[in-house]
């Protein structure tokens, strides 16, 4: 219950576009998760989430969208696919980043990616009860 009420205090606080939540700001940079995409197999979280980037990102990209995997467990998570666009919110002209055998990425605690991920794990948790 008591993740119920936190989960609901979280959802009025912060803005929604369409599927995506905006979940917290990092350098300027605004990021967003699709809730309705996140799924637990094999005691995995599986999401797709998107940054608008405060500055073109090699001086062309305004946002991208990535494909995770991610493990609540130990904090972590790696990119399976990912695509940049020319205009914000995944919008405008496409790119496509290849992805093989990403590297586990770790938060640390008291930091933006850390609070993102483990409010994902609880989302993750109460959509698959």
């Amino acid at each position: 219950m008591k993740k119920l009420l936190l989960l609901f205090s979280i959802f009025i606080s912060f803005n929604s576009y369409g599927e995506w939540l905006f979940l917290g700001e990092d350098s300027g940079n605004k990021f967003y998760y699709e809730v309705d995409t996140i799924k637990i197999s094999n005691g995995y979280i599986y999401y797709w989430d998107l940054v608008n980037f405060s500055e073109p990102f090699d001086g062309i990209y305004m946002s991208g969208i990535r494909y995770r995997q991610g493990d609540c467990g130990v904090m972590r998570n790696k990119t399976l696919s990912a695509n940049l666009f020319t205009k914000l919110m995944g919008r405008g002209e496409s790119e496509s980043i290849p992805y093989d055998n990403s590297d586990w990425e770790y938060y640390l605690p008291n930091t933006t990616g850390y609070e993102n991920f483990t409010m994902l794990c609880l989302l993750a948790e109460i959509e698959n009860q």
